[in-house]
């Protein structure tokens, strides 16, 4: 029976994942703030990363930004990420997940399989005047 890679020089070449963690967590953003989300620290190797909105405050031009190792990765408003998704073919990091007006409610994230060696960090920007309410989740494993 298959026992996996054979170790030939005595140690693995490929890095080991520990077990998959969820890291949640929420703020109120004060209108015209910027604030994070969730932040964490150590090596990882990211599978997943989610924004939920469900307040009525919520502006379309609300930012969200993604932080890995101290550098922006990526950031993108509601509203270009939804333009983004009705006029394109093309497949991206980025996801939209709901986007719902008339119930407030509001999913997206960004695609994992990239590893960081420090720290990531979510962050969002209100736009508008109004606390909006957000919440967010990182799935990740540690690098042993």
């Amino acid at each position: 029976m298959a026992r996996g890679y054979p170790d030939f020089f005595g140690y693995s070449v490929f890095p080991y994942y520990g077990p998959a963690a969820r890291d949640l967590g929420g703020v109120n953003v004060p209108g015209g703030g910027r604030e994070v989300i969730v932040s964490l620290t150590g090596k990882r190797h990211v599978y997943a990363v989610q924004v939920t909105v469900l307040d009525v405050d919520w502006s379309r031009n609300d930012s969200i930004y993604l932080y890995v190792d101290g550098v922006l990765i990526r950031s993108t408003s509601w509203w270009s990420l939804l333009d983004y998704e009705r006029n394109s073919q093309m497949p991206t990091e980025l996801w939209l997940s709901c986007y719902d007006e008339e119930h407030h409610y509001h999913i997206m994230g960004f695609s994992g399989g990239f590893s960081l060696g420090v720290s990531i960090e979510l962050q969002y920007e209100v736009a508008g005047a109004n606390v909006v309410t957000v919440y967010g989740q990182i799935i990740s494993g540690l690098i042993i």
